[in-house]
């Protein structure tokens, strides 16, 4: 029952955002937060091509951390 109900869950979050009009004339940065594969970073430009997509792994508990500095 859970997992059905989870299921639901997504299938409504999802349908609001592919019914969600487009972002135009703007860059956009997405972002997967991850902490044992990482957090996955995927930036488009104002047309949709695809300038960016990493994997970046954040320490939180270090002040010049590399991950920070990578976005």
């Amino acid at each position: 029952a859970a997992q059905k109900e989870a299921v639901k869950t997504f299938t409504t979050n999802l349908e609001k955002y592919l019914l969600t009009e487009p972002i135009k004339n703007r860059r956009i940065a997405g972002l997967d937060p991850g902490f044992k594969a990482g957090c996955k970073v995927g930036i488009i430009d104002t047309t949709g091509a695809k300038l960016e997509a990493c994997n970046i792994y954040p320490n939180f508990h270090n002040k010049n951390d590399h991950a920070a500095s990578q976005l």
